[in-house]
């Protein structure tokens, strides 16, 4: 399992060790002390262009210097040299034969995590182009991937029509293109709430309207009442219409904490003039003003 923040750290051990200052490997490495002092402070990281040369200063395996620690002899074994090669390929630029050589390895999405925060954007959009990516842990790339990236990966999200099987932490990167695809399968699919919330509070604000436009059309209770907290003062009004045209004043007990006083008025208004049995609006008291209270309970004993 890669561990890169431990770069840094296993730099600084190693350099020790090796009794030489920051100058000396700074100056092996054709880079200024500083940025070695920012990587031991884990303030940064080395360009993956630096890892072959680490390795050799260190006499180390660049898949140790992506784990942060040293393995047992026994344990470097061919597929460490197969990493070699893959970061070997990719520090000379030759893209297309480290995609080869990414085919050879185990732990492929181990590997990826590890030198995707080394790796220019898009050298690594390219290199892990055609990789199965698994979508329950991929929040080590996020931050590496581009626009095309993250769409390849919601189309193969809305075609396995899995929702669930997405790491949530891809949401704040996806693009508006992105997320208009996943509004337009969640109506299509008729999805329910708790597909949806994780993403909604991402969503820009007509991207939420289109939502709740649609959960309202369907009457789709459940779903609604997710969305009451995001609601906008327009849509709020919209849904107390169809509240009081349908009559499911039960539905007001959970709204209610939501609505201002000019829409408390008019929900209390119509529900009195339509005979709402007192036990479902004393379920709204603890929400309603003074005035308020004194109309729903005088008007009704």
């Amino acid at each position: 399992m890669m561990n890169i923040n431990n770069m840094g750290v296993f730099i600084s051990e190693l350099r020790r060790e090796a009794n030489m200052t920051q100058f000396e490997l700074a100056e092996i490495l054709h880079v200024s002390h500083q940025a070695v002092s920012k990587w031991e402070r884990l303030e940064s990281l080395p360009d993956i262009t630096m890892l072959p040369l680490l390795a050799e200063t260190f006499n180390i395996t660049v898949d140790e210097l992506l784990k942060g620690e040293r393995e047992g002899q026994t344990e470097r074994s061919e597929e460490k040299t197969k990493v070699e090669v893959f970061v070997g390929d990719i520090v000379i630029d030759k893209i297309d034969q480290a995609k080869v050589a990414l085919k050879e390895l185990e732990n492929v999405q181990d590997i990826l995590e590890g030198i995707a925060p080394l790796t220019k954007p898009k050298v690594f959009e390219e290199i892990i182009e055609g990789v199965n990516i698994d979508l329950e842990s991929i929040s080590g790339f996020l931050p590496f991937l581009g626009a095309e990236a993250l769409g390849e990966i919601i189309h193969k999200v809305i075609e396995e029509g899995d929702l669930n099987k997405v790491d949530e932490g891809i949401y704040p990167f996806l693009k508006a293109e992105h997320k208009n695809m996943l509004i337009d399968y969640y109506i299509a699919e008729e999805k329910e709430w708790d597909e949806i919330e994780d993403i909604y509070p991402f969503l820009s604000a007509n991207q939420q309207e289109k939502l709740m436009e649609h959960f309202m059309s369907h009457w789709m209770k459940d779903e609604l009442e997710g969305l009451y907290p995001f609601m906008t003062l327009e849509l709020r009004n919209s849904l107390i219409d169809l509240v009081i045209t349908r009559g499911e004043y039960e539905m007001i007990e959970s709204l209610i904490p939501f609505l201002n006083a000019e829409q408390k008025d008019k929900v209390i208004d119509h529900a009195k003039e339509e005979g709402v049995k007192k036990r479902v609006m004393e379920n709204w008291a603890p929400f309603l003003n003074q005035k308020q209270l004194k109309k729903l309970l005088f008007d009704n004993l």
